[in-house]
C-alpha cells in the first residue's frame, strides 16, 4: 500500500519524535510505500540520504511556521495526489493540524488522525487562557470529525475522545505506543558501565525522560526515596537521563538530599544511546503523578523501553505502567506519590538479584510479543482495514 504520513516536526524536545518515525520504519519494513511529509525547517533533523521524505515550505517562527505550514501542506497534497493517490493518509499532529484531515475529506482518501496523549487537558492543568482553550477544542473537534478514524493511545481516552466530540465507538481506536526491540535490547552491564564510565560493582537505580512539565512531577519522588534507599543499600547510585526545563530546579533539589553525592544528572544523550544507560541501571523507574494520568492514563515509551532493555521495573500504578508491568510480570506496580513505598520497592530488588533477573527475562520477552512498533503498526493497519471495509458497505447501502 502507498501510506502518507505528515507530522509537525522531526523531533520533540532535540530527541527525534520517536513515535512517527518508528512507526514509518515499521510500515516500511512490512513492505508498505510510505511518504513522509514535514515542515522544510525540519530538515536539518532528517538523514540526506533519506529519500521519502517531501518538504512542506514556511518559516523558522513559531506562530507563522504552524500557519504557512497548513496552508502550503493543502496545496503540496493536492499535488502529490495528481501524481500518485495515497491508500490512506496517516497524521499525529502535535497542536491541531487541519490539512490532512481536509484533504482527506474533499479527496475521498481515508485520514486516520492519531492523537499523542490529551492537549486539551494539558492546557487546563497548565491554566492556559479560555480563549487558547476554546480554540483548540473547536479545532480538535473539527479534526475528529473530518477523519475517517481516530486514534488514541489509552482506553481512557478513547473514551474521553468519544464523550467530548460525541464519537461512536466504532470511530475510535485505542493502540498504545511501541518500542523498537532492535535498538532496545539487553547488554552486558559492565560493558555498558565501562562505555558510561560509571563504577561496575554498584548497583544503580535509574530514570530516562524529559525533564520537562510532564515530569515535574515524576523525578522529585525518586529524588526524595534516594537518602532511604542509600542508608539502606550503601552501593547505590542514582542516575538521571534527559534534559529539560526543569533540570536545573531538579539539580538543586538533589544538592539538598543526604544522598546528593551519588546522584547524577546525565543530560541528553543520543536516541541510539539510550539503551546503553538503560542497560546499566539495575533498576529503572517511573514514578507518575496520580492527578495528571488518572483522567487519561498513559503510553508509557519509558516502560516499554526499559522492558525491552531486560530491566525490572517499578512503578506507579496507573493505566499504561502499572497494568502493563502485572501483565509483563517484570515489576513492582505501587501507589502513586507514595515515596516510602518507592524506596521500599527499589530497595527489595536492589536486595534481590535472582528476582530482577528473572523481571528482566519476563520483561524482555513481554515486550518482543506484544509491545514492537511492528504490533503498533499492524493494530494501524488494521483499523485502516477496518474504516475502509465500513466505509465501502456504507457505500452500498446508500448508493
Amino acid at each position: 500500500m502507498k501510506i502518507w504520513m505528515v507530522c509537525e516536526t522531526l523531533t520533540e524536545g532535540c530527541a527525534p519524535n520517536v513515535t512517527v518515525l518508528e512507526l514509518r520504519n515499521s510500515l516500511k519494513k512490512q513492505g508498505h510505500e510510505v511518504l513522509l511529509l514535514c515542515p522544510t525547517t525540519e530538515r536539518k533533523h532528517a538523514r540526506p540520504e533519506d529519500p521519502g521524505i517531501h518538504f512542506v515550505p514556511t518559516v523558522k517562527v513559531w506562530g507563522l511556521k504552524y500557519i504557512l505550514y497548513q496552508l502550503f501542506l493543502i496545496s503540496h497534497m493536492f499535488f502529490l495526489c495528481l501524481k500518485k493517490r495515497p491508500d490512506w493518509i496517516y497524521s499525529r499532529p502535535a497542536l491541531a493540524m487541519l490539512s490532512p484531515a481536509l484533504v482527506g475529506r474533499l479527496t475521498r482518501i481515508p485520514h486516520l488522525l492519531h492523537l499523542s496523549g490529551d492537549l486539551l487537558e494539558q492546557l487546563k492543568g497548565q491554566n492556559s487562557s479560555a480563549l487558547l482553550i476554546g480554540l483548540y477544542a473547536m479545532m480538535e473537534r473539527a479534526n475528529c470529525r473530518l477523519s475517517r478514524a481516530v486514534i488514541v493511545e489509552t482506553p481512557e481516552n478513547k473514551t474521553n475522545y468519544q464523550r467530548r466530540h460525541h464519537l461512536s465507538a466504532a470511530k475510535v481506536f485505542a493502540i498504545a505506543n511501541g518500542v523498537n526491540t532492535d535498538l532496545f535490547r539487553p547488554m552486558d552491564v559492565e560493558k555498558a558501565r565501562r562505555e558510561i564510565g560509571m563504577e561496575t560493582d554498584s548497583l544503580c537505580v535509574g530514570f530516562v525522560g524529559n525533564l520537562s512539565y510532564r515530569e515535574q512531577e515524576t523525578v522529585p519522588y525518586l529524588l526524595e526515596a534516594a537518602a532511604i534507599i542509600a542508608e539502606r543499600v550503601p552501593k547505590s547510585w542514582f542516575l538521571i537521563v534527559g534534559d529539560g526545563l526543569l533540570k536545573q530546579h531538579l539539580m538543586e533539589m538533589a544538592k539538598r538530599s543526604a544522598a546528593s553525592e551519588r546522584i547524577v544528572f546525565v543530560g541528553r544523550v543520543p536516541y541510539e544511546s539510550v539503551p546503553v544507560y538503560i542497560a546499566s541501571m539495575d533498576v529503572c523507574v517511573v514514578p507518575m503523578n496520580k492527578s495528571r494520568f488518572e483522567k487519561t492514563g498513559i503510553s508509557s515509551l519509558k516502560v516499554r523501553e526499559y522492558l525491552s532493555c531486560g530491566r525490572p521495573v517499578v512503578g506507579s500504578d496507573i493505566t499504561g505502567v502499572g497494568d502493563v508491568l502485572r501483565q509483563a510480570n517484570a515489576g513492582i506496580a505501587l501507589s502513586p506519590e507514595n515515596t516510602s513505598e518507592l524506596a521500599q520497592a527499589i530497595i527489595g530488588l536492589l536486595q534481590d538479584e535472582d528476582l530482577r533477573k528473572q523481571m528482566g527475562k519476563n520483561g524482555r520477552e513481554f515486550a518482543v510479543q506484544h509491545l514492537s512498533w511492528d504490533t503498533t503498526a499492524r493494530e494501524i493497519l488494521g483499523v485502516y482495514e477496518t474504516t475502509v471495509a465500513s466505509a465501502k458497505k456504507d457505500d452500498r447501502l446508500h448508493g
